[in-house]
């Protein structure tokens, strides 16, 4: 099974000049009509406007032309009958030796054997030695390949032949060049001495390679050219002993594409990227790379891929092969920088599937400042899932390990298993969590409460006479924070109830009776819930640390209803040729829940939702250690418009709005104190909008206004274009006012990134994004400055191709790593640049990967012409 294609082939070529004849006749040696083409090189270029349609597709619209192959438009020719097995014509003007056996022709000599094809002015041929000699204007011709020059030599039976003042062309991949001689060497071999070769245009080309030997084998898919010196338009610029390149789509070995990079602040190189190719086999392959970075060293990369029938997977290795003189402190030597990740999935048998991952790199700023776009890693991960498949279901397996990198903020080795099945209308699933200090520092109150085990069964809804529904939901969990006998015995007094394990029983019996029709949905639902707890301590089993009033074993028992409706009525409109649906969509959903105290339960992984007034939802926290009271109404009214026969929805329009109509008590720590005053409360005004007048434009906004003031409090506005290739264009705008209960800041943003065409061949490609700080009172702070920032160009010519981009981005760190670490961050800043020559191969660099990470919307390259 092969591997996908890594190298961009350049060159495809037939080049089996001369084969055996097994036919002749006199009628074949008297047929004598026949006109020469144009001389030399041009003979089969053709100006764009000419080419043919299946020629032109591959080719440049701004390119001013390309090699047609006329073999491949010839009646007379059958690709798929071998050339040994048509016999040898004959076309000439006249005849000053016709015999048997030899023959002396003169005037527009055209032979044929198939496919295979030569002219010259003159001609002598021996039959019975199968050789010839051809003078003036020579031309030979194979599929996709044609040799001329002043003077050949045939040997058909050894299928040879050697051209003096030799020009050639390779058609489909515009190929051509000259050489003071050419041979051809079997059926795949062709070779040529002082030869110079380009992809250019043969009227201008802007660069071509002169070398002192050329060969290309057909066999292999390789060219090969020694002693070549690489020229642009007349100027030697580089100079190599060997060289090599592919000429067909076959994965090989050979070096890609190069990136290079520039310095900003202090001009000159400051990174280069040198990978190589290893063509393993068909199912595997390697590639190693030489990165260097002026600031950080020589780093050595190597990616191994493999793909077999049932398993497919990834190995990356960096090492830093050698680094700055930089040191920790005065008597510390910064230490060698590594990253291993791998990737694996596949099959274990017929029935059993698997996923593994894992990444471990040497410091926390290893991929921030080796890897573009790169973010703060503070876990070493290994990550294995399971599936198997069994009479009832799949049985899945999942197992997650973390340790901390070794200059990590992070305190703990965790490890997390998974396991779950389901058996008809029963899903059962079990969950273990550990946590193991890295070392002894780590304090008592640093360690989380931990699932050793939490048991979950699930009875999934059962469909009963009239769609009514019955579900229930049970778990078990066991919370810990698995402390050691040494912090055990270490506990201070007001520490104690570090040492506290909870046992918590949930359950959740669900009664639903669903409504769906076409024309909208009423879906009424009732819960019951119930918590209880078991909690011990073992420095202190009597609890004489807690109040009187404390119970080990509190419980509770509520309920909740639920009624979630939306109606959906629609018109059809004829627009033209097309009809339109418009439809209104109001929605109403309520939620009931009676308050409880539960102020006695313990908070063993729950906390409150992100936004304290989300719409549409039936729980205020999210997890199971509260049943928060809730008496809700939320409410929505939509309005679509959408082309009925494809099913695109061209604009959309949303307004929505909640209110609490009585006061919610519960909380997370404390329970509320009954406010005899309190009055509904309203959620800000939600505007939602889309519109896409075109398939080509697409228009999302957002806006959240106070209740009372209306007053702006957030909103973001994305508008893009993108057209059937890959060009777009997009600008977003957006704004945030700040929240005191929720962040003490805000700010105000606009972006714009794009990817366009400034003429035929040339794109401008681009990001910015610039933000601006608010105060609590939402006034500005600070004037724009910008976050991110990419630019750069791609130009594309008819035989070589340049990317050039500039990136400078702000470093994003977490509040908890800044100022930790061995190694300080590293400015995102630079220039990259690749140069591609057409038709020597090439490959997707380091300025790919940078540009889809840092540019939103980016979908490829654009100029993707052979």
């Amino acid at each position: 099974m092969p591997l996908p294609n890594r190298l961009h082939s350049a060159l495809w070529a037939t080049l089996a000049l001369g084969l055996t004849a097994t036919g002749s006749g006199n009628g074949a040696w008297a047929d004598s009509t026949a006109s020469p083409d144009n001389q030399g090189i041009l003979t089969d270029w053709r100006p764009y406007d000419q080419l043919p349609a299946r020629e032109r597709a591959g080719i440049a619209p701004y390119c001013p032309g390309g090699f047609v192959d006329p073999l491949r438009s010839d009646p007379n020719v059958d690709p798929n009958l071998p050339d040994e097995q048509s016999p040898l014509f004959f076309r000439f003007d006249e005849s000053r030796l016709l015999t048997p056996d030899q023959a002396h022709l003169v005037g527009n000599v055209n032979a044929r054997q198939n496919s295979f094809q030569f002219l010259a002015d003159e001609i002598t041929y021996q039959r019975s030695t199968g050789t010839g000699e051809l003078m003036g204007n020579v031309q030979l011709r194979t599929l996709g390949a044609m040799v001329g020059g002043n003077t050949a030599q045939l040997d058909l039976d050894k299928r040879s032949s050697d051209i003096n003042d030799a020009y050639f062309a390779l058609h489909d991949q515009d190929l051509h060049g000259q050489a003071n001689r050419m041979s051809r060497q079997g059926d795949s071999l062709l070779t040529g001495q002082s030869v110079a070769f380009t992809r250019c245009m043969p009227q201008n080309p802007g660069w071509q390679i002169r070398a002192a030997r050329f060969e290309v084998n057909r066999d292999t898919g390789i060219a090969k050219a020694w002693h070549a010196r690489f020229q642009i338009k007349s100027v030697p610029v580089l100079y190599v002993p060997y060289v090599s390149f592919p000429i067909d789509d076959r994965r090989r070995s050979g070096f890609l594409a190069g990136t290079y990079g520039l310095a900003t602040e202090n001009p000159g190189f400051n990174e280069l990227s040198v990978p190589y190719y290893l063509n393993l086999a068909p199912n595997y392959d390697d590639t190693f790379t030489l990165h260097y970075y002026s600031d950080l060293g020589l780093l050595a990369r190597n990616e191994f891929r493999f793909l077999t029938e049932d398993h497919n997977g990834v190995s990356d290795l960096d090492v830093q092969v050698s680094q700055p003189n930089d040191t920790l402190d005065a008597n510390t030597e910064a230490p060698r920088r590594w990253a291993f990740g791998h990737s694996q999935s596949g099959q274990l048998g017929d029935a059993t599937g698997y996923d593994l991952s894992t990444r471990w790199v040497s410091d926390i700023r290893y991929d921030q400042n080796f890897n573009d776009g790169g973010d703060i890693v503070e876990d070493q991960t290994l990550n294995l899932n399971l599936r198997h498949r069994i009479r009832t279901g799949t049985l899945r397996f999942g197992s997650a390990f973390t340790t901390p990198v070794q200059d990590s903020p992070e305190n703990f080795q965790t490890a997390k298993v998974t396991a779950s099945t389901r058996f008809g209308n029963v899903t059962p699933s079990v969950l273990a969590e550990w946590q193991e200090p890295k070392d002894d520092d780590v304090t008592a109150a640093s360690h989380e409460l931990k699932r050793l085990p939490e048991l979950s069964l699930r009875y999934n809804s059962l469909s009963l006479p009239g769609n009514l529904n019955l579900g229930a939901t049970g778990t078990y969990s066991l919370f810990s924070r698995q402390l050691d006998t040494d912090r055990l015995n270490d506990l201070s007094a007001s520490q104690i109830d570090l040492a506290t394990d909870s046992q918590r029983f949930y359950l959740n019996t669900r009664l639903s009776y669903p409504l769906d029709v076409e024309w909208g949905y009423l879906r009424p639902e009732i819960e019951g819930l119930a918590l209880a707890y078991q909690q011990s301590n073992p420095v202190d089993p009597d609890f004489n640390f807690k109040p009187e009033e404390f119970t080990a074993t509190p419980n509770a028992v509520n309920w909740r209803a639920t009624v979630d409706s939306r109606l959906i009525a629609e018109r059809p409109y004829a627009a033209g040729s097309n009809v339109w649906v418009h439809s209104i969509e109001p929605r109403l959903h309520y939620t009931y829940t009676p308050f409880v105290d539960q102020e006695a339960l313990p908070d063993l992984n729950t906390s409150p939702v992100d936004n304290d007034f989300a719409l549409f939802t039936k729980s205020r926290f999210s997890g199971l250690d509260r049943i928060g009271d809730m008496n809700r109404l939320s409410a929505a009214l939509d309005t679509r418009l959408r082309d009925k026969q494809s099913g695109r929805e061209l604009a959309f329009l949303g307004v929505s709005k909640g209110i609490k109509l009585s006061q919610e008590r519960v909380g997370e720590r404390t329970t509320a104190d009954e406010n005899p005053d309190f009055s509904p409360e309203y959620s800000p005004n939600y505007l939602d909008a889309r519109w896409a007048p075109t398939r080509q434009v697409n228009l999302n906004a957002s806006a959240q206004f106070e209740h009372q003031s209306l007053d702006l409090q957030a909103y973001s506005l994305d508008v893009t274009f993108l057209p059937s290739d890959r060009r777009f264009i997009r600008l977003a705008v957006s704004g945030d006012r700040p929240d005191p209960d929720e962040s003490p800041a805000g700010y105000q943003s606009f972006g714009a990134s794009g990817y366009w065409t400034v003429r035929e061949n040339l794109a401008l490609i681009g990001y910015a994004n610039w933000s601006r700080p608010l105060d609590e009172d939402g006034n500005v702070t600070d004037d724009y400055a910008y976050t991110d920032l990419v630019y750069g160009i791609d130009y594309d010519s008819c035989c070589w191709n340049l990317r050039l981009v500039g990136y400078n981005s702000v470093p994003d760190e977490d509040e908890d790593t800044i100022g930790t670490g061995l190694f300080a961050s590293r400015a995102e800043q630079g220039v990259k640049f690749e140069v591609t020559l057409k038709g020597l191969g090439g490959s997707t660099g380091n300025v790919e990967s940078l540009l889809d990470e840092k540019v939103p919307g980016y979908r490829g390259r654009l100029y993707n012409y052979r």
